[in-house]
């Protein structure tokens, strides 16, 4: 291969890298992506998916705190802090394990895990849940 035709192809090859970087980061590539919500349209939107919803526990963190089988922005399931629940922390690194801690995670175990709960919203505080269903 002549090294004209060799030069051609490695320039043709660094202009297609070009391009194909300008393109990701051109106006074209954040036209196909949907437009950010404002942050009340984010809560309503929240509130018509989760209110008055029935879904499956499939872990306890701890006593107070429960994933259910919705995906959520970055994960394949929601986290849920129940609302009016306060048990000691298992989890926080900070606190350590408290004093019966262990034994309220238990307890929330056996309760709710693999059951269906209904989720309640409160619609003036978005990210308390409360739990319906639970026997």
């Amino acid at each position: 291969m002549s090294r004209r035709r060799r030069a051609g192809i490695i320039v043709f090859c660094l202009l297609a890298v070009v391009l194909f970087v300008w393109l990701d980061h051109s106006l074209v590539k954040h036209k196909w992506q949907p437009q950010p919500k404002t942050e009340e349209q984010a809560e309503a939107n929240d509130f018509q998916k989760y209110h008055a919803q029935t879904f499956t526990v499939i872990n306890v963190v701890d006593g107070d705190t429960i994933d259910i089988d919705i995906p959520d922005v970055n994960d394949s399931y929601t986290r849920i802090r129940l609302w009016g629940i306060d048990t000691p922390e298992t989890k926080n690194p900070k606190l350590g394990v408290m004093y019966f801690g262990p034994e309220a995670a238990e307890f929330a175990t056996k309760l709710v895990l693999g059951k269906p709960v209904t989720a309640w919203n409160d619609p003036q505080k978005l990210y308390h849940c409360g739990l319906e269903g639970i026997r």
